[in-house]
């Protein structure tokens, strides 16, 4: 139990969001966040506690951990090459672009509207290239909701931004 301020951090964490920003009922929210925090009780605490004692030693384990990070290391080393910089930004600038047009349901449509664009890539590229399509379209969405204060339906995800009221128009003049 030497992790338990994790568990009680991310079962707070959880139930808060869930209730205050996706506006969740109470017994969802705090069901759905005890389930998590049992589960990762179980995944990380029960783990652990069975390999110690089976004598995993701390070599294997330093091991492990370098290994983890040379493999997170080759994973960004894939990521920050210039052809790959190069599809992120044209894939935010489509992502942005088809977001920003009303009427089209953004996120959705934006990536089936763009995916014959990485039929030809490899796997690695098409994926982030397809990953920044959707973060632009979801940012260009909000940009919309914004400029023309669009309203979302109640029980409707919406970006933070757009729950600012913007009501330059409507306020009185400062003297």
């Amino acid at each position: 139990m030497q992790w338990l301020g994790l568990y009680v951090a991310s079962f707070l964490l959880i139930a808060g969001f869930m209730r205050i920003i996706g506006r969740i009922a109470l017994w969802k929210s705090l069901l759905t966040a005890a389930l998590f925090a049992l589960v990762m009780f179980a995944t990380f605490d029960v783990r652990v506690r069975r390999h110690h004692a089976q004598g995993t030693d701390r070599r294997l384990l330093r091991t492990l951990a370098m290994e983890a990070l040379t493999l997170l290391m080759q994973g960004f080393a894939v990521l920050l090459t210039w052809k790959i910089l190069a599809l992120m930004i044209v894939g935010l600038v489509l992502g942005i672009f088809v977001g920003v047009a009303a009427g089209v349901w953004a996120v959705p449509n934006g990536v089936a509207i763009l995916l014959p664009l990485t039929f030809t890539m490899n796997p690695t590229a098409a994926i982030v290239m397809l990953s920044c399509i959707y973060w632009g379209a979801l940012f260009g969405g909000a940009i919309t909701s914004i400029l023309f204060n669009i309203r979302v339906r109640p029980g409707r995800w919406r970006p933070p931004s757009t729950a600012i009221r913007w009501r330059s128009r409507e306020r009185p003049p400062r003297r």
